[in-house]
């Protein structure tokens, strides 16, 4: 029974890692010493079995990865990112996630093409449409980018999305 389960948990790992589902569990041990296989049992398992296990465990290291967690999410459309979440009252954690999908070199700044598709997700999920102007753009730099050094760092981008006022304010007419 004990394998049973062991093999409905390994297929449950694969389909999750083969669509890129992000996976929030627990457990009382790491990954590797839950499925433990003696010397013993080694000469009557299945080769694949074992295989099979270590594979998994191979997989919930890799899905813990900002690699793998950030894959995912800059993969979605603006519309279907922005949609997860309430703009009006994000939380601490919603947005270390929306500075992962928009911070795409991971070099801890948004430059301004990075900021250009931030502002766009924006607009389309305001307006409906995603023709962010060049005035547009700039009034929304000028807002946004308070030292004026060129790029975007996380507080500005908070600060920014913290008010959503501003938000509506810039991008309700267009």
């Amino acid at each position: 029974q004990e394998r049973d389960q062991v093999r409905r948990f390994i297929t449950l790992i694969d389909t999750l890692y083969e669509t890129h589902t992000k996976l929030v569990c627990t457990a009382a041990l790491d990954p590797i010493p839950l499925f433990y296989v003696s010397d013993e049992e080694r000469k009557t398992s299945v080769a694949d079995e074992i295989f099979a296990w270590d594979r998994t465990v191979s997989r919930l290291m890799e899905m813990q990865s900002t690699t793998y967690l950030t894959t995912t999410v800059r993969s979605l459309s603006g519309t279907q990112f922005l949609g997860q979440y309430k703009l009006k009252s994000l939380s601490d954690q919603d947005f270390k996630d929306m500075w992962r999908r928009y911070d795409q070199d991971d070099n801890g700044y948004l430059d301004m093409d990075e900021l250009h598709i931030l502002l766009e997700d924006l607009l389309e999920r305001q307006c409906g449409h995603r023709n962010l102007s060049d005035e547009l753009f700039d009034i929304c730099v000028n807002i946004i980018d308070k030292n004026k050094d060129g790029q975007v760092s996380f507080d500005e981008f908070q600060e920014y999305l913290s008010d959503f006022s501003t938000i509506e304010s810039t991008m309700g007419n267009s």
